[in-house]
């Protein structure tokens, strides 16, 4: 069953674009996607980072967290950490565009 993640987290040093897209490049998301990611978004609102993550399953979600995103995130910095999901659900639907 899909799932989402989201994930919100105050603007600081280690948290925003730059941090974002340092880990992405390292954890090589960006070309290489991870297996059972289906979309990942991230954006400000409201003064917060947001990251919005659809996947296949949450044993997909949790395989990557595990394994490929603390690397990824050591590259950056030791400080680098995203808080747990603050919402996650399974969907009922998913349309693809």
């Amino acid at each position: 069953m899909a799932i989402v993640r989201i994930r919100h987290a105050p603007s600081g040093p280690n948290i925003g674009s730059e941090a974002h897209d340092s880990v992405i490049k390292a954890a090589h998301s960006d070309t290489n996607p991870p297996a059972g990611l289906i979309v990942h978004a991230f954006g400000q609102v409201d003064g917060e980072w947001q990251s919005i993550d659809i996947w296949e399953s949450a044993a997909a979600a949790d395989q990557y967290e595990k394994d490929i995103l603390p690397v990824a995130q050591q590259s950056y910095g030791a400080n680098h950490r995203w808080p747990q999901p603050n919402q996650e659900y399974e969907l009922h639907s998913l349309v693809r565009g």
